[in-house]
């Protein structure tokens, strides 16, 4: 099936170099620099399931629906290409008649207690594998982990099966579910389901206004941080865009020494006056969650305090790692 007209055309329109087909197209990757030296085109536009046109990097991972990239990535233009997308699907269906088809229902936020309803308690092995990543009970309460049945979830627009994966809920400031990100048990696949209009945040229910506000990358970070206040980005690939409406705030994100992309992420935030938890050299751990498996949440919240940098302090030293 070819590519929505309107996404091919922005696609096209705002990357360099794009090439490929009327289902696949690609051009080198802006988001993390993948190809600036090589020839290889690793960001992807294509139609997934021969329904729904998406965005993916071979490269970084980043991935999501055509119409969350251009909202994150190219928002000068998103309120052009959101005009004409919808202009295209009205004159797609001037000679559809309607009649046979029910009324579809739009997908919208849900209170907790529906979302949960989709799903069942975890189990003993989602629990040993919460545990194994140093998790308490009151850690798993927070994080609202539901577990997916033996049949398909259909919500928020996508009907999937989570058998052996648990699953989070992501909420907003007024208590209602829109969205949630799963992670299977028995491999390292994961997936995150946002409606189209919300962030790709975790934590919006936890931010006190009293409490110093923390950024990680993943919702393990977050919680195995032991702070109060606490958001996570889900991927590093978009959190410039994400985080923007939240300026005071910390930016705790994975070892600079380890992970490349967290270095670079950090130093642009850095340059946009944002503060930055620098890690040690010597510290071996990847990310918070490994910090959780032989440091407590009081320690590694000391060390967060202690390694905090300003803006200024944060450009000059992550500049520095290589």
């Amino acid at each position: 099936m070819a590519l929505n007209f309107i996404n091919e055309k922005y696609f096209k329109m705002l990357n360099q170099g794009v090439a490929g087909t009327s289902n696949d197209l690609a051009c080198k990757c802006h988001i993390c620099g993948d190809s600036k030296t090589k020839r290889k085109k690793r960001l992807h536009l294509f139609t997934k399931d021969n329904i729904h046109d998406s965005v993916h990097c071979f490269n970084c991972g980043y991935s999501s629906s055509a119409y969350n990239y251009f909202k994150e990535f190219h928002s000068d233009y998103f309120s052009q290409y959101r005009t004409e997308l919808g202009a295209n699907k009205i004159s797609s269906l001037k000679d559809v008649d309607l009649s046979e088809f029910g009324e579809k229902e739009e997908a919208k936020p849900i209170t907790l207690e529906e979302f949960k309803s989709n799903f069942r308690p975890i189990t003993d092995a989602s629990r040993d594998y919460l545990r194994n990543r140093n998790f308490t009970s009151k850690d798993i309460e927070k994080m609202n982990v539901v577990e997916g049945k033996e049949t398909k979830v259909n919500l928020f627009g996508k009907n999937l099966n989570l058998k052996d994966f648990i699953v989070i809920p992501l909420i907003d400031s007024n208590s209602l579910v829109y969205g949630y990100q799963a992670r299977s048990i028995v491999d390292k696949k994961f997936l995150t389901i946002i409606l189209d209009e919300y962030p790709k945040l975790w934590g919006l229910n936890t931010i006190k206004e009293e409490n110093q506000l923390y950024i990680f990358e993943s919702i393990f970070d977050a919680v195995s941080s032991g702070f109060d206040s606490t958001l996570a980005v889900l991927g590093i690939t978009s959190a410039k865009n994400i985080i923007k409406d939240f300026k005071d705030c910390v930016i705790f994100f994975d070892n600079q020494y380890i992970d490349e992309a967290s270095r670079k992420t950090c130093l642009e935030l850095a340059k946009d006056g944002y503060k930055i938890v620098i890690w040690d050299k010597s510290v071996k751990a990847k990310d918070v969650n490994e910090l959780l498996s032989f440091l407590t949440k009081d320690e590694i919240q000391r060390i967060a305090r202690n390694e905090t940098y300003d803006a200024m302090r944060a450009y000059i030293k992550l500049g520095g790692i290589r």
